[in-house]
């Protein structure tokens, strides 16, 4: 038996803001979309399309901001070329943390989820 990794799924407030941020943010391409009785659900995948899909939900009749409690989990990204990555993510005012003795930065989504960004190696 063999598994593969099929997506992650974020619940949203705004399907067009959170697909601008992670466009803008880290190059994420829309996919597809799939709407069903209670849910719009928005596909997207890296420029490589490697398979793995950032699954956009928003629960229709929701309103407001999602409780992310003490919720530690969080997305992670490789980027060939980090320092140019944190530069971008402070221009766009969305880094949450730089921990430098690891040489990674986390941002957040306008959703408030938060997002390790690594170096690739």
């Amino acid at each position: 038996m063999k598994f593969t990794m099929a997506h992650t799924s974020l619940a949203v407030e705004n399907l067009d803001r959170s697909m601008a941020f992670y466009e803008a943010a880290l190059g994420l391409k829309f996919k597809s979309r799939k709407e069903l009785p209670h849910l719009t659900l928005i596909y997207m995948v890296d420029a490589e399309d490697s398979g793995y899909e950032l699954e956009l939900t928003l629960r229709k009749g929701h309103s407001g901001a999602y409780n992310l409690g003490d919720n530690p989990v969080h997305l992670s990204f490789y980027v060939d070329d980090y320092a140019d990555a944190l530069q971008h993510h402070q221009t766009m005012g969305c880094v949450e943390r730089v921990v430098e003795p690891a040489g990674i930065h986390f941002i957040t989504d306008p959703d408030g989820y938060s997002i390790e960004i690594m170096p690739k190696g």
